[in-house]
């Protein structure tokens, strides 16, 4: 015994161990395969609901990173196992691959443990019939699995009996590329995942080659369809079309007995590659299928070995490549699959599984095994004294013709132009022509093309309209058609979606093109009514349209702005889809307005002109005192005799202003007792003398006017009667009209005064 690499250490607190990381390996590997991990609780205490743990895991370069809250307590030595959701392994290639899985947890202070790894295959899934594979651009998802004992090699064989491959130069063959197998042998080589759930009838067709010890050991063919836990052979013993040469083999490759073993030795070896198909009895309708082709040998005696290539899997039937052949030869056409209960129908009426076909056109086959039913066909072309190339007649075309030689199957093609291709795109006018060159001959033909130019139309690319769009599909041309029905050669359009026209020219060429076009509502922006800014105050103006682009006339590119000074205010907004809308507002600035005015007399007295000396104002409103209004700025109003107060209200946008004044009508013509008064001289310098008589003794007073109703004069003559003479002297009275009035308890005279 011995005993090594002894520690003896106290538990970490708190410790995340990593057990173990996995990944696919098996049928159902995706781009995103399933990445699954283990860990446990490898510290002395429990790692509570709540906390966070950091788990990844890295593939190819990609790392995936999951948050992980733990929603139970993990007790110490407990295990957990998690499915990473914030991504998966790409193992859809057939590769191997090695996945890194690591925990991190901020209380863990062992980082030894912290780390896991895997090595596994990538395996690539079949899911599209019919499945070829001749391994010339390698394995392609084949893998070999030898063992201790297993001698499968890829490549080009080399041996004294098998020396090649049944097509190209790689196939997989035992006993390596040059030498024979060993004893004990119990190996194979698995193919990809397929996928036949909506396969009916799975085919499988494969070239085979075996020079091994008959009854002791050989190859057969197994499938699993639960990933590689258990496996069933394909076909048994005796079944028809190659199939296995004995049910007795002592090695007993993949587990039974059944298979091809023989060698050219002793005459039941191949002697060449063959040909083997049998159904995939029991996978139709499976959706993960394996499938392995497996080698034993028993503990003495080796040779050569066995050999696969040209696997092909189809459903129900396969007639093959279209074929060519030169008269009088004829052509088998094989619809076999091997099983004596499937039936065929082939379009010529025939019912048997081979037709044998001397003329040229399309064969099918309907072939049903079980309740399953599927069909097949294959061109065959008999080329005869009598067979020809037609390229058709002369012809006109639009901007391109394509000419077309016709199938030949194995042929060589080889155009005037060089290409060789079975078609060809004339983009010219000119003459054409066509080799086909065959083993039973060169078949020729010519065509002579006009090609005229289509027309080019370019609506543009997808835009985005503001309210509205106009599409152009250019001028000159024979035809429009539009989508919408439209016949002009441009469209406004005002609702969003995609728009094409075709267009015509007179020969009849048309161009073809469609747009889709987005149309967005501009900004609406509203300044609102041109704006007044009373005694000095300012204002904010707002576009509106939050998040959109603004300039200003003042060159401002915000949403808002504040404006004082009197003047026209511009705005344009634009939003993300380039539209914009825009307005304008007038500012004026004012103060509020001040009410003044004065009068003047003229007439016999009574007609009053109001002059209005008031500031600011924009409108008038005049009231006279004796019920009569005006709105005029300068007024004329005729008063009856008497004392009325004359009001003016002045407004503007800033507000208004009222003022009044007294005003006293006495008129020129009022008589004066029972005499008459004299003014003598007038006019005059302001001295003049007054002479009036009364009849009988009043208190008499003298007043002088200016023609604003002021008062410049006044003296009471006391009670007097008779003929009075009064001489007035007027000082520094500028020139003028005044008026002079004589009043008494019975009457009063007014007269007009001119003073020079």
């Amino acid at each position: 015994m011995a005993v090594d690499d002894i520690e003896v250490y106290e538990p970490a607190a708190y410790d995340v161990n990593m057990i173990s990381v996995s990944a696919g390996g098996g049928c159902g590997n995706s781009v995103n395969t399933p990445v699954i991990v283990s860990y446990s609780n490898a510290g002395s205490d429990t790692l509570n609901a709540g906390q966070t743990i950091y788990l990844s895991f890295q593939i190819l370069g990609n790392t995936v990173i999951d948050t992980v809250v733990l929603s139970n307590a993990i007790l110490p030595g407990d295990t957990v196992t998690y499915t990473f959701v914030n991504g998966g392994a790409d193992l859809s290639g057939p590769s191997t691959v090695t996945i890194n899985a690591w925990s991190s947890y901020g209380l863990d202070t062992n980082s030894g443990n912290d780390s896991t790894s895997v090595v596994t295959i990538g395996i690539p899934i079949i899911s599209s019939l019919p499945y070829f594979e001749n391994f010339e651009a390698g394995q392609n998802g084949w893998r070999i699995t030898n063992g201790s004992a297993g001698t499968w090699a890829f490549g080009t064989p080399a041996k004294s009996v098998i020396n090649s491959a049944a097509s190209g130069a790689n196939c997989f063959v035992t006993g390596g590329l040059t030498g024979f197998y060993l004893d004990n042998d119990f190996s194979w080589v698995e193919g990809p995942c397929f996928d036949f759930s909506n396969v009916c009838d799975p085919v499988i067709s494969v070239r085979v080659w075996w020079n091994a010890e008959f009854s002791w050991d050989g190859m057969n063919i197994t499938a699993s369809t639960d990933g590689g836990t258990t496996w069933n052979i394909i076909g048994a013993f005796g079944d028809p079309l190659n199939w296995y040469t004995d049910n007795s083999i002592t090695g007993n490759p993949g587990g039974f007995q059944d298979g091809w073993s023989g060698r050219n030795a002793s005459s039941d070896g191949s002697g060449g590659w063959v040909t083997a198909k049998h159904h995939l009895t029991g996978l139709g309708n499976q959706a993960n299928v394996k499938i392995r082709f497996n080698f034993a040998s028993d503990g003495s005696v080796t040779d050569d070995g066995v050999a696969f290539d040209d696997v092909r899997i189809y459903d129900g039937v396969w007639l093959g490549d279209d074929q060519l052949v030169c008269s009088p030869s004829t052509v088998s056409l094989d619809a076999n699959a091997g099983l004596g209960t499937d039936t065929y129908l082939w379009n010529t009426g025939a019912t048997t599984s081979n037709l044998t076909v001397s003329t040229t056109g399309y064969y099918g086959v309907t072939f049903t095994s079980g309740l399953c039913v599927n069909t097949d066909s294959v061109y065959v072309v008999v080329v005869d004294p009598n067979t020809a190339v037609d390229l058709g007649a002369d012809t006109s075309a639009c901007d391109s013709y394509t000419l077309d030689a016709g199938n030949w199957p194995g042929a060589t093609v080889v155009w005037s132009t060089g290409d060789t291709a079975n078609t060809l795109t004339a983009n010219s006018s000119g003459t054409y022509s066509v080799d086909v060159i065959t083993t039973c001959g060169t078949l020729r033909d010519t065509i002579v093309l006009n090609v005229n130019p289509a027309p080019v139309v370019n609506l543009g690319a997808d835009t985005v309209g503001c309210d509205s769009y106009v599409l152009n599909a250019g001028i000159g041309a024979a035809a429009y058609l539009w989508s919408n029905n439209a016949t002009t050669s441009s469209i406004t359009v005002t609702t969003s979606g995609a728009y094409s026209v075709l267009v015509s020219d007179s020969i009849g060429c048309q161009g073809w093109d469609s747009v889709n076009v987005q149309i967005a509502a501009s900004p609406v922006v509203s300044l609102g009514q041109d704006l007044v800014l009373c005694n000095g105050a300012s204002a904010t103006l707002d576009a509106g349209n939050p998040g959109s682009s603004y300039l200003w006339s003042n060159n401002s590119a915000t949403q808002t702005i504040s404006v004082s000074a009197a003047g026209s205010y511009s705005v344009a907004v634009s939003d993300s889809n380039g539209c914009a809308g825009m307005d304008t507002v007038a500012v004026t600035t004012a103060v509020s307005p001040a009410a003044s005015y004065t009068f003047t007399v003229g007439g016999a007295g009574l007609d009053y002109t109001f002059t209005s000396t008031s500031t600011g104002a924009t409108t008038y409103a005049w009231s006279f005192g004796d019920g009569n209004t005006s709105t005029a700025q300068n007024p004329t109003h005729t008063y009856a005799p008497g004392s009325y107060t004359a009001t003016l209200i002045v407004t503007n946008a800033c507000g208004s202003d009222t003022t009044t004044q007294s005003v006293t009508v006495v008129g020129l013509n009022a008589g004066f007792a029972n005499g008459s008064v004299s003014v003598f001289p007038n006019p005059n310098a302001g001295k003049f003398r007054v002479t009036f008589d009364l009849g009988i003794a009043e208190q008499v007073t003298m007043t002088v006017q200016n023609l604003a109703g002021q008062v410049v004069y006044a003296r009471d003559l006391g009670e007097v009667s008779g003929r009075v003479t009064e001489d007035v002297q007027l000082r520094d009275l500028p020139a003028g009209v005044y008026m002079l009035r004589m009043q008494s308890a019975s009457g009063q005279s007014t007269h007009m005064l001119r003073v020079e």
